[in-house]
């Protein structure tokens, strides 16, 4: 639970999610999003991948990143909803 917290803290993170729930994205499309560095960007997605919110899978030369299961989605629906 202690990475699950650590991961959703950061609002770059959070906005990563967020940004995946609505469909898969790589890399490029994330650095834009957030405004952030594609290090920084690549940084963030290691620690959701640890946490085991995202995973990422080979698309011709990039990898494309995706919510890891569908109960995330529900979680970040009930986060909305509480900072709203």
């Amino acid at each position: 639970m202690s990475r699950f917290g650590r991961a959703i803290a950061n609002p770059f993170r959070y906005l990563i999610l967020i940004t995946l729930q609505k469909s898969p994205r790589n890399v490029g499309y994330l650095t834009k999003a957030t405004s952030l560095s594609q290090p920084a960007v690549s940084q963030h997605l290691k620690i959701l991948q640890q946490a085991g919110l995202v995973d990422g899978y080979k698309s011709g030369k990039q990898i494309t990143y995706r919510l890891q299961a569908g109960y995330i989605s529900k979680v970040l629906n009930a986060l909305n909803g509480l900072w709203k």
